[in-house]
């Protein structure tokens, strides 16, 4: 049997149907549970007839075990236990989207992002950061790198000059990806040109012969 957290005071159990059913239909699957901390069962008292059931009525914060054994004409058969406490929580969800996606600085062949991590990571903490590009004028995004990445800053290199691209960013934590951000304004790999600078001189051009009279 398998137990996966719902919400935080409920979980859901399911689990196989018996493949002998000592030649009478399961009328009934009855299931029990117990604190970790405590020796004694308790029953959840419904009648299933389904390989699933949704466990209400339990404690933030506290572990349980469930056992489930199936129940025909004849009697109950041997009880299955999980085999690990299952703790009941906030269940974990993936992160939300990163934000303030930012072109820091561009090249004729790179380009640098920097971005914000997302307000909520799911209840579990980020291990990845997916960035992906889009080439203008192509349908698809492509990952941008292989590698881990936690740092939130990356160059991407290997860029064509003159190529337009833009670009979003995941997080992922033990759950999964999440939603990307919202796309960088499309970005043309170029060198960024400097403004012109003036260099004026403002001596006077007036020129005075050793000897003559300054009129």
């Amino acid at each position: 049997s398998l137990a996966h957290n719902l919400t935080n005071e409920s979980c859901k159990l399911t689990w196989f149907s018996p493949e002998d059913d000592g030649g009478s239909p399961i009328t009934n699957y009855v299931i029990e549970k117990r604190e970790s901390d405590r020796r004694a069962w308790t029953p959840v008292t419904y009648t299933v007839t389904r390989q699933n059931a949704t466990v209400q009525g339990l404690i933030q914060g506290k572990a349980y075990f469930f056992r489930i054994a199936a129940e025909n004409s004849i009697g109950m058969g041997p009880f299955v236990e999980t085999s690990e406490a299952l703790v009941i929580r906030e269940p974990i969800t993936v992160p939300e989207r990163p934000e303030d996606l930012e072109v820091k600085e561009v090249t004729k062949n790179t380009v640098t992002l920097t971005w914000n991590p997302p307000k909520y990571d799911g209840g579990s903490e980020i291990i990845n950061y997916v960035l992906e590009s889009r080439l203008i004028g192509t349908e698809k995004f492509h990952k941008v790198t292989n590698d881990n990445l936690l740092s939130r800053k990356y160059t991407v290199k290997g860029l064509k000059e003159g190529d337009t691209y833009e670009y979003r960013v995941s997080a992922v934590n033990i759950v999964g990806q999440g939603k990307p951000s919202f796309c960088t304004k499309p970005i043309t790999c170029k060198d960024e040109l400097a403004p012109p600078t003036l260099h004026l001189d403002f001596r006077d051009k007036l020129t005075i012969r050793v000897g003559e009279a300054f009129a």
